[in-house]
């Protein structure tokens, strides 16, 4: 089948019906919209191309699990949609970890940061005692790894199950450091 002359909603009508060469066509017509929206969305070319790229990925894959009755480019941009949302939520996620991983050892002494290298210096000498699970997860936090960094090297499917984790690090550590000053 020929799709110059088709709409994009047509092309994408034939690639829900498992065309494959309506699949590419739907694809390389999407890529450039979602593009300049996501550039849009996002202000930044690399990340939107990422964007752009996850989402062709999703309608992609899911293409022919959209219902017959609605309208195929319209789902696309949901997905598009959706995929720029999840990149700002897990963003705000990430600047909310950032304190919370870069200044593990600040609050440890309570949030002072002059503190924060005897701190880090107590946590080291803790890290043999810990669990095997947070040893781990508490020697990439000292050695500077990102959430992401973390969350890839543990093959992790959400970003909440790296915060339970370090949550249970957190106290563990700190029942480690009360059972040390004598403290209930």
């Amino acid at each position: 089948m020929e799709f110059s002359g088709s709409s994009t909603e047509e092309v994408g009508t034939a690639a829900r019906a498992g065309d494959g060469r309506a699949l590419e066509e739907l694809c390389r017509r999407l890529r450039v919209s979602f593009l300049v929206i996501a550039k849009r969305r996002v202000w930044d070319i690399d990340v939107a191309e990422d964007l752009t790229q996850d989402a062709l990925s999703i309608v992609a894959e899911r293409i022919t699990e959209v219902s017959g009755d609605a309208e195929v480019v319209p789902w696309c941009l949901t997905v598009l949609r959706n995929i720029v949302g999840n990149y700002y939520s897990s963003r705000r996620r990430l600047e909310r970890l950032g304190p919370l991983v870069g200044g593990f050892a600040t609050r440890w002494h309570g949030g002072v940061d002059s503190d924060a290298e005897q701190a880090r210096d107590e946590i080291r000498r803790m890290v043999p005692r810990l669990s095997s699970r947070c040893r781990q997860l508490v020697e990439w936090v000292l050695e500077g790894y990102t959430a992401e960094e973390m969350q890839q090297f543990l093959d992790l499917s959400s970003r909440n199950a790296l915060y339970m984790r370090l949550y249970r690090c957190r106290e563990e550590l700190k029942v480690m450091r009360e059972s040390e000053r004598g403290m209930p």
